[in-house]
């Protein structure tokens, strides 16, 4: 198989990840766009004649987008764009498209590099395009050409209604993209400025969007004698010209090199992580401004140190990418609207931290019992200054569980680091458990014991976090109030972490023996027990059976559907 092929199952699989979404649940929903070029395994296979059944799927470029779709049953469009350097951003520019025609909800765009052979090099290097002191110089004087790197990167693309109802993590937004070529020239490798400046203007003139607006842009950059003058002059045509301030421009291949068919995707990827921290990171390699661009004139700048976005500034970034075929494309992106996360716990300890809190569970899942040890050893020596319980809450909820699993139980990041440090000395330790989930799946059962289990705190803080959860108390306490003429919740307070701002006269009861009282316990225990039913339902726990002992007889009667809630209470 194609190391392609490979590499982008790996980091794919870590574009989910990182997003929270199970694969295996979008189906049809989700297209694959992967840009690919490069031909160095297949020369490899047919010159040493290692030809078998597995050769044509391992070899053919098509397959490293199909392969993805089967991997992980992807039923939506899936294919592979070859325009050389421009191929992963014409992939996004692609996947937008069929997304905008609701041809797919979800896309996953990748672009990938690998370099296995000296030929294409050799090529290359008699083109002229690399640089010999093998350091790439975007813009610079000293610019002699790129550096040939290889590189794998995916992105995960979804519409921005749908982001945020989901509350996804969002990197930042898509607002345009266009996508051209040449066409006829003085050569079919040399870059034409009229060509980069129309998909420029296209990119924002189609999608209503200002060029005066821009802040920054992610130029190919490439550090060549020819490209970047004449990607300077069409920058500066279509950006500087209508602009007060020097416009920032700058380029990743000083830091990674030219990956050629992954240009396009690394380009992304640095800008959306600008975007997301809000900064701007320099180019390195920059010693003084290439002679044969005209920056001042251009009002253009390149940017050679670490610079933090303004406050209350909504930033927007161009990104170009250009083909040595005579291909040209230009993706818009922009920060992610701001939202305020509101958590309604926290543990009150971070990874990596000293501080001592609320003992939690960490889940941990692989493959296989070597992968979860390896997953346990990078989270040795994981930080995070967030409150623990909010990252544990993403791997617990928003990832998929594996067979082979591992949970820790911790209060504290230094006690989580001595479980686990414990653990690999090969030392018992009763905060770590380890094993695998059964294929069989085990039948479950409910008992919903009788009266006696009343506590003052019952039930305040699912109410408090849990949807689900309180919605049925306040089904079940709507229908209480009408047969009894008062509430549990809003008068006898149960279910609230703070007590009624009124004082209740309709209560029957000495308030300060209430929860034992048997006019609210009673009610109370039943409220409890059927929003405990319901909310392990949404969780997906569901009884094959269901057994109830006393006043736990009612609720197993409405679990089992035998009884309806008016009836019961």
């Amino acid at each position: 198989m194609d190391s392609h092929q490979r590499l982008m199952l790996e980091v794919v699989e870590e574009s989910f990840e990182d997003a929270g979404i199970d694969p295996h649940t979008l189906k049809s929903d989700c297209g694959v766009f992967v840009g690919i070029g490069a031909m160095d395994y297949a020369i490899n296979v047919i010159e040493a004649h290692h030809t078998n059944p597995y050769t044509i799927t391992g070899i053919s470029h098509c397959v490293t987008a199909n392969r993805i779709s089967y991997a992980f049953d992807l039923q939506g469009p899936s294919y592979t764009v070859d325009t050389a350097c421009a191929s992963s951003l014409t992939a996004i520019h692609l996947a937008c498209t069929h997304i905008w025609n609701r041809e797919c909800k979800v896309a996953v765009v990748g672009g990938c590099n690998t370099i296995l052979i000296p030929e294409i090099t050799i090529g290359f290097s008699v083109l002229g395009v690399l640089s010999p002191e093998g350091r790439c110089c975007p813009f610079s004087d000293n610019a002699k050409g790129y550096v040939r790197s290889e590189g794998w990167g995916s992105v995960i693309l979804k519409p921005l209604t749908t982001a945020l109802a989901d509350d996804d993590h969002i990197y930042s937004v898509i607002k345009g993209s266009a996508i051209a070529a040449n066409g006829f020239s003085g050569s079919l490798t040399m870059p034409l400025r009229e060509a980069q400046e129309y998909v420029m203007h296209e990119a924002y003139n189609r999608f209503n969007l200002s060029k005066s607006l821009v802040d920054y842009v992610e130029a190919h950059g490439t550090g060549t004698p020819v490209g970047d003058p004449v990607e300077a002059a069409a920058i500066g045509s279509v950006f500087g010209s209508i602009r007060k301030e020097t416009l920032k421009i700058g380029s990743g291949k000083s830091n990674f090199g030219h990956n050629e068919y992954a240009a396009g995707i690394t380009a992304v990827i640095k800008t959306c992580l600008m975007l997301s921290k809000r900064f701007l990171c320099p180019t390195i390699n920059y010693n003084y401004p290439n002679q044969n661009i005209d920056f001042k004139g251009l009002n253009l700048e390149v940017q050679t140190t670490r610079a933090p976005f303004l406050p209350n500034k909504l930033y927007r970034i161009g990104v170009n990418s250009f083909g040595f075929s005579g291909s040209v494309a230009h993706l818009v992106l922009e920060e992610s609207p701001h939202r305020d996360y509101k958590t309604n716990r926290q543990c009150g300890w971070s990874f990596g931290g000293e501080s001592e809190g609320e003992q939690i569970l960490i889940p941990l899942s692989a493959k296989s019992k070597e992968a979860v040890d390896d997953l346990a050893r990078k989270w040795l020596s994981f930080q995070h200054e967030g409150d623990a319980l909010g990252v544990v809450a993403w791997q617990a909820m928003r990832r998929k569980h594996h067979d082979y699993r591992m949970v820790i139980t911790a209060k504290s990041g230094t006690e989580f680091e001595q479980s686990l440090n414990t653990y690999f000395s090969r030392e018992s330790i009763d905060s770590i458990i380890v094993g695998s989930s059964s294929t069989k799946q085990s039948k479950i059962c409910m008992l919903f014991p009788g009266q006696g289990q009343q506590w003052i705190s019952m039930g305040t803080q699912l109410y408090a976090t849990e949807g689900i959860f309180r919605e049925v108390i306040s089904k079940c306490d709507a229908i209480f109030r009408n047969l009894s003429g008062w509430s549990i919740v809003n008068d006898a307070g149960i279910f609230l972490t703070k007590a009624p701002s009124k004082t209740a006269t309709k209560i029957p009861v000495n308030s300060g023996t209430m929860i034992d009282e048997i006019e609210v316990c009673q009610p109370a225990i039943l409220f409890l027990q059927i929003g405990l039913f319901h909310l392990l339902k949404h969780w997906g726990v569901k009884p094959h059976a269901v057994i109830g002992h006393s006043l736990g007889e009612v609720a197993a009667a409405y679990a089992c559907g035998g009884m309806k809630m008016r009836k019961q209470l």
